[in-house]
Protein backbone atom coordinates (compact mmCIF):
# COMPACT_ATOMS: atom_id res chain seq x y z
CA UNK A 1 0.00 0.00 0.00
CA UNK A 2 1.75 3.60 -0.90
CA UNK A 3 1.09 6.14 1.30
CA UNK A 4 -0.26 8.66 -0.99
CA UNK A 5 -2.68 6.21 -2.13
CA UNK A 6 -4.11 6.48 1.67
CA UNK A 7 -3.74 10.36 1.85
CA UNK A 8 -5.70 10.43 -1.54
CA UNK A 9 -8.87 8.48 -0.47
CA UNK A 10 -8.91 10.12 3.03
CA UNK A 11 -8.53 13.29 1.05
CA UNK A 12 -12.02 12.62 -1.27
CA UNK A 13 -13.74 10.77 1.55
CA UNK A 14 -13.07 14.49 3.53
CA UNK A 15 -14.40 16.48 1.00
CA UNK A 16 -17.31 14.30 -0.06
CA UNK A 17 -17.89 14.12 3.76
CA UNK A 18 -17.85 10.42 3.53
CA UNK A 19 -17.70 7.63 6.13
CA UNK A 20 -14.23 5.82 6.38
CA UNK A 21 -14.32 2.82 8.13
CA UNK A 22 -11.34 1.24 9.37
CA UNK A 23 -11.12 -2.89 10.44
CA UNK A 24 -8.33 -5.03 11.60
CA UNK A 25 -8.60 -9.20 10.47
CA UNK A 26 -6.69 -10.65 13.69
CA UNK A 27 -6.44 -13.92 12.14
CA UNK A 28 -5.84 -13.32 8.21
CA UNK A 29 -2.85 -15.29 8.16
CA UNK A 30 -5.10 -18.23 9.35
CA UNK A 31 -7.36 -17.63 6.31
CA UNK A 32 -5.05 -18.06 3.75
CA UNK A 33 -5.13 -21.25 1.40
CA UNK A 34 -1.63 -22.88 0.90
CA UNK A 35 -1.49 -23.52 -2.76
CA UNK A 36 1.88 -25.72 -2.22
CA UNK A 37 2.45 -29.13 0.09
CA UNK A 38 3.99 -27.77 3.32
CA UNK A 39 5.24 -30.01 6.38
CA UNK A 40 6.73 -29.51 9.88
CA UNK A 41 8.18 -31.32 12.43
CA UNK A 42 5.88 -31.46 15.78
CA UNK A 43 7.15 -29.44 18.50
CA UNK A 44 9.19 -30.48 21.38
CA UNK A 45 7.47 -32.86 23.79
CA UNK A 46 5.12 -34.10 21.48
CA UNK A 47 5.47 -37.54 20.89
CA UNK A 48 4.36 -38.61 17.12
CA UNK A 49 6.62 -41.62 16.40
CA UNK A 50 9.98 -41.18 14.25
CA UNK A 51 10.27 -40.16 10.98
CA UNK A 52 6.78 -38.68 11.41
CA UNK A 53 6.03 -34.98 10.18
CA UNK A 54 2.71 -32.52 10.34
CA UNK A 55 1.06 -31.63 6.97
CA UNK A 56 -0.01 -28.41 7.06
CA UNK A 57 -3.06 -27.66 5.25
CA UNK A 58 -3.70 -23.70 5.83
CA UNK A 59 -1.18 -21.15 6.37
CA UNK A 60 -0.28 -20.51 10.23
CA UNK A 61 1.55 -17.39 11.71
CA UNK A 62 6.01 -17.91 10.60
CA UNK A 63 5.34 -19.14 7.19
CA UNK A 64 6.79 -16.68 4.85
CA UNK A 65 3.95 -18.08 2.36
CA UNK A 66 1.23 -16.71 4.79
CA UNK A 67 1.61 -12.79 3.92
CA UNK A 68 0.87 -14.21 0.21
CA UNK A 69 -1.92 -16.43 0.82
CA UNK A 70 -4.00 -13.73 2.50
CA UNK A 71 -3.34 -11.33 -0.33
CA UNK A 72 -4.36 -13.81 -3.35
CA UNK A 73 -7.50 -14.63 -0.51
CA UNK A 74 -8.78 -11.07 -0.46
CA UNK A 75 -8.04 -10.10 -4.11
CA UNK A 76 -9.97 -13.56 -5.26
CA UNK A 77 -13.41 -12.16 -3.16
CA UNK A 78 -13.00 -8.43 -4.00
CA UNK A 79 -12.46 -9.21 -7.72
CA UNK A 80 -15.86 -12.11 -7.30
CA UNK A 81 -17.41 -8.52 -5.82
CA UNK A 82 -16.55 -6.81 -8.94
CA UNK A 83 -13.85 -4.37 -7.69
CA UNK A 84 -10.88 -3.80 -9.98
CA UNK A 85 -7.17 -2.82 -8.74
CA UNK A 86 -5.59 0.21 -9.93
CA UNK A 87 -2.59 -0.27 -11.65
CA UNK A 88 -0.87 2.48 -10.02
CA UNK A 89 -1.92 0.57 -6.48
CA UNK A 90 -2.24 -2.87 -6.38
CA UNK A 91 -3.95 -2.63 -2.66
CA UNK A 92 -6.54 -0.12 -3.92
CA UNK A 93 -9.89 -1.67 -5.46
CA UNK A 94 -12.60 0.19 -6.96
CA UNK A 95 -15.85 -0.34 -8.09
CA UNK A 96 -18.09 2.36 -9.85
CA UNK A 97 -21.92 1.61 -8.43
CA UNK A 98 -24.18 4.21 -10.23
CA UNK A 99 -23.32 7.69 -8.73
CA UNK A 100 -21.32 5.96 -5.60
CA UNK A 101 -17.98 4.89 -6.17
CA UNK A 102 -16.51 2.62 -3.77
CA UNK A 103 -12.91 2.49 -2.97
CA UNK A 104 -11.59 -0.17 -0.96
CA UNK A 105 -7.53 -0.27 0.26
CA UNK A 106 -6.21 -3.23 1.94
CA UNK A 107 -3.05 -3.51 3.55
CA UNK A 108 -1.37 -6.33 5.52
CA UNK A 109 1.20 -4.27 7.22
CA UNK A 110 1.58 -0.80 7.82
CA UNK A 111 4.48 0.72 9.02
Amino acid sequence: MKWDSLRILLKIAAMKKSVVKFFDVKTAYLNGILNEELYMEPPKGYELGSNKVFKINKSIYGLPQSGRCWYNKVSEILAQAGLKKLKSDPSVCTKKAGKEFIHIEYMWMLL
